[in-house]
């Protein structure tokens, strides 16, 4: 399944927002499922990180 989270924070960004984003988000591709967060920047640049479930 491809699931995708829209959120307005992630970490590095401190929040129980993001921390249950981030939790949900390792849990559903570490069962399998191809998952997409899509979340503001404190940075002001886009950055992408992937998670692989073994």
């Amino acid at each position: 399944m491809r699931i995708a989270f829209i959120s307005q924070v992630y970490p590095p960004m401190i929040s129980g927002e993001s921390l249950m984003t981030l939790s949900l988000a390792e849990g559903m591709a570490a069962r399998g499922h191809a998952v997409l967060i899509l979340t503001a920047s404190d940075r002001g640049s886009f950055t992408r990180t992937e998670y692989e479930h073994d």
